[in-house]
């Protein structure tokens, strides 16, 4: 539907020394639209974006990023959404031959117990908190 489709200039990209290959110029579209518009482009929408694409080429090259885990899938349509931080940080890993064999969580934040708490656990442990 043209109603349902955001406007606005989307830099089009074209094959050139500095883009290897045209895997790489979907994926710098769709980063670009998602920055941009907040979702997902099309496929039609790719293929106009990257300048002498179809829609099938489109969709080879996004299923090409899927499976190297630059992009990923999510149900319904403009089903596109970027990696997030943790997802991107085990991907490297992983190709790195290092993938952990933990799941990979934020930092946590530290809490320190206060001196009264400190005092407690020393009564129930039997020794004088303040020995002056």
């Amino acid at each position: 539907m043209q109603g349902d489709r955001p406007t606005g200039d989307i830099k089009n990209l074209r094959l050139c020394p500095e883009m290897a290959s045209f895997r790489g110029l979907v994926l710098a579209f769709v980063r670009d639209y998602i920055e941009r518009f907040g979702v997902s482009p099309s496929y039609g929408e790719i293929a106009a974006g990257v300048h002498g694409g179809t829609k099938d080429r489109a969709r080879d090259a996004v299923r090409s990023l899927v499976r190297d885990q630059l992009l990923y899938k999510v149900p319904g349509p403009r089903g596109l959404r970027l990696p997030t931080e943790i997802e991107e940080a085990r991907r490297i890993l992983k190709d790195a031959g290092e993938a952990p064999d933990f799941p990979l969580l934020p930092p946590a934040a530290l809490t320190y117990p206060s001196d009264r708490a400190q005092e407690r656990g020393a009564e129930e442990q039997g020794i004088d908190p303040d020995p002056d």
